[in-house]
């Protein structure tokens, strides 16, 4: 299955993920008044954001350029919300948590941070590269990426972890973007396509995880977090 030419089906894959991942602890407590408001602004944009991809793809696909070009123009409101909401549920995290210097804790807290950051540098070089087909639709694929880990971690402790099933750690699950990153890279370097923002992203996405190790031991880190819990 081409990737770019069937995108549409990935990300739907991908909703999906969400859904089911997010489903005992957002979508299930709509209307109950259970969920902080931050989560409410989050969960509509990563959807509008999911459904933007989505819809986007499809034009292409069909030729519907105009269009594309058209609907394209509403990013600029929705990626910044993305961005935004993200860093709050960040915030909201850290401050409702016991032990916020914790090393764990730290560690998701520095992850909170770099999945924003990624997400609105990857926006950022899909609008620079907008004239460039080939680039623009690369960099908008990896924004996808960004949301895997969220909701397959909790789809597979939800639904496999019950059953005994070995599930992957929290740490673990954060390499998998960076492989398929990889593969797509390869593939792109076999077809001598522009496989760059997918090098970028791999290098990017693996850095993480050496600071995942290393940021809860820095004392800077550690004020940051504490003076946003204490927020």
């Amino acid at each position: 299955m081409p990737l770019f030419r069937n995108a549409y089906i990935w990300f739907i894959g991908l909703l999906i993920i969400l859904v089911l991942g997010f489903w005992k602890s957002y979508f299930s407590q709509l209307g109950q008044g259970t969920v902080h408001w931050t989560h409410h602004f989050h969960g509509i944009a990563m959807l509008a954001w999911l459904f933007l991809l989505i819809t986007q793809s499809w034009l292409i696909r069909n030729r519907k350029n105009a269009g594309h070009r058209a609907l394209g123009k509403t990013s600029i409101i929705v990626a910044p919300a993305v961005v935004i909401s993200a860093v709050m549920v960040n915030h909201f995290f850290i401050s409702h948590v016991k032990d916020p210097l914790n090393r764990e804790v730290l560690s998701v807290f520095w992850i909170g941070y770099f999945s924003a950051a990624i997400f609105a540098f990857l926006y950022i070089q899909a609008i620079r590269h907008r004239k460039n087909m080939q680039l623009h639709a690369r960099y908008m694929v990896l924004t996808a990426l960004v949301f895997l880990n969220p909701g397959l971690v909790r789809a597979y402790d939800a639904f496999l972890g019950p059953l005994g099933v070995w599930v992957p750690s929290f740490y673990q699950f954060f390499f998998l973007p960076a492989l398929i990153a990889l593969w797509l890279m390869f593939l792109d370097i076999r077809k001598k396509r522009p496989y760059q923002p997918f090098l970028i992203f791999s290098l990017l996405w693996l850095g993480s995880q050496v600071i995942w190790k290393l940021a809860p031991g820095w004392e800077w880190f550690r004020q940051l977090a504490q003076t946003v819990a204490g927020a």
